[in-house]
């Protein structure tokens, strides 16, 4: 693919002459695994480093800033908060009403309490990552963000925050998609599995007796007159759940570790399960001579795929 970190591990000599093989970490998402429907976005997003972002996932990350200041305790004024994160994100002068409109009403809601860590951290945008598996000389490493962990009655619960301008039948639609999604269960196989011994002691014990729940909270930006706060119910999660979550990841990371290995473009995928037109890189997917889409790539910005520095 030309540019771009390595995708394979390196061979180093040490003194005396012997040699060994650099281990080559990959970080694994939920957002990676989301996308390996498709090996070419998958390449491009994270192999590559290709910018697929836009206006609307802009816009969501200038919601989920606000909400991280107001959920881990600033105090300063609506405004004081959004006007930097207005010039961080380049929110348009049509959206930066709506982006203020819904921080205004997140901070009229009664919200939850994060839960902290043993280094007294609130869980409220909680980055998380470490070592799961080796394959090879390919080191997966889980990671990931949760928006907010807090607790209800005798378990905890993750909530994400999923900002939405559609409405009516497109919008029960884009719940469905979102409830029937491996996202709040794999932040609770990170809970159980990992993250537990980062916890007071009553809410590791929950983690490891899975008394978890889950649930996502839909920020209605074109509800009329007003945006809106919707939370889905609460998700249960069983053993069942750990287990296939696990399952998942031996069956997908397989195929990633390939798709790092590639040296050629990867081929549209996201073809074949319909799913182009919900894709950013879908305008360099209509390029079908290869040497000319290679061409396109290599003049666009790349960063280093990571999780958890964004």
């Amino acid at each position: 693919l030309g540019r771009g970190k390595g995708r394979r591990p390196t061979t180093k000599t040490c003194a005396g002459g012997a040699s060994h093989t650099q281990m080559y970490d990959i970080p694994i998402d939920f957002s990676a695994l989301s996308i390996l429907y498709c090996a070419r976005k998958y390449q491009f997003n994270c192999v590559r480093g290709i910018d697929g972002s836009s206006a609307a996932t802009d816009f969501g990350n200038a919601c989920h800033s606000y909400f991280e200041a107001r959920n881990k305790g600033d105090k300063r004024t609506v405004s004081d908060i959004v006007t930097p994160l207005i010039s961080k994100w380049n929110i348009s002068a049509a959206d930066q009403t709506k982006l203020m409109l819904i921080c205004i009403t997140f901070d009229q809601q009664k919200n939850p309490k994060p839960i902290i860590d043993t280094a007294n951290s609130p869980l409220a945008e909680y980055k998380f990552s470490w070592p799961w598996a080796t394959y090879g000389n390919y080191r997966i490493i889980l990671c990931g963000t949760m928006d907010l962990v807090y607790q209800v009655d005798n378990f905890l619960c993750v909530r994400d925050y999923k900002t939405c301008a559609a409405m009516g039948t497109t919008l029960d639609k884009k719940i469905a998609e979102y409830t029937s999604s491996l996202q709040l269960y794999f932040y609770a196989y990170a809970l159980h599995k990992y993250l537990y011994q980062f916890l007071q002691d009553s809410h590791a014990d929950m983690a490891l007796r899975l008394a978890l729940s889950g649930q996502y909270t839909m920020v209605l930006k074109s509800s009329v007159p007003l945006p809106k706060f919707d939370h889905t119910p609460f998700c249960s999660i069983t053993p069942y759940d750990i287990i296939n979550v696990e399952r998942i990841l031996h069956n997908l990371i397989p195929k990633a570790i390939a798709i790092h290995e590639s040296q050629t473009i990867s081929p549209p995928e996201g073809a074949a399960f319909k799913m182009c037109s919900a894709c950013n890189y879908y305008r360099l997917c209509l390029e079908k001579d290869e040497s000319n889409l290679l061409d396109q790539i290599n003049k666009l910005p790349v960063r280093q795929y990571d999780p958890t520095n964004f």
